[in-house]
């Protein structure tokens, strides 16, 4: 007897940990499982569904507009910070006057210098995100590369300072991401 009461009693905790997995979704209201596409539900939670261009490097690269400039940059889920390459920072209005400072950093390619700058604006696909600083660094090899392979001239990164706070989710089947401003 004490077995069957252990067991349904595990069998009642179970469901309820199952239900209230429903709901540890960063917050979001819970979303009831369904035949409806993955568009489909993540728009109703209020994503916007982005397409991302595989080149020829094996990069996923999107456009974005930093403080009203387009640019193409890689989603890197692997970076820490989204970053343009350091050249180009005149070209985002990013100047020393918006600097908020420097630190070291290692890459793959060696030592480099980070800078940090205050953001005015970013956007998606004509949407507005949050993301209160952007990074500079010398993004040299990795430009390089991709133009060299790709055709195509990056001016930086999307990182995962962007990717977390606008709770970015990748479908990398469908070559989308989806986005959802705080």
């Amino acid at each position: 007897m004490a077995t069957r009461r252990a067991i349904k009693s595990a069998l009642a905790m179970g469901a309820i940990i199952a239900a209230l997995g429903l709901y540890a979704c960063n917050g979001a209201e819970a979303v009831q499982p369904t035949a409806t596409s993955l568009p489909a539900v993540m728009q109703a939670q209020g994503y916007h569904a982005v397409s991302l261009r595989r080149v020829v490097s094996n990069h996923d690269v999107l456009t974005a507009t930093i403080n009203g400039v387009t640019g193409q940059f890689i989603v890197d889920t692997g970076a820490a910070f989204s970053i343009v390459h350091s050249p180009r920072t005149p070209r985002f209005y990013l100047s020393r006057d918006d600097a908020l400072g420097q630190r070291p950093a290692t890459m793959p390619t060696g030592n480099i210098t980070l800078t940090r700058y205050r953001l005015r604006s970013i956007s998606v696909d004509n949407r507005g995100y949050r993301l209160p600083e952007m990074t500079s660094a010398d993004l040299s090899a990795l430009v390089g590369i991709v133009a060299q392979t790709s055709g195509v001239n990056v001016d930086g990164i999307i990182g995962q300072d962007f990717l977390i706070t606008n709770q970015a989710v990748i479908d990398v089947g469908q070559r989308r991401i989806y986005l959802r401003a705080p």
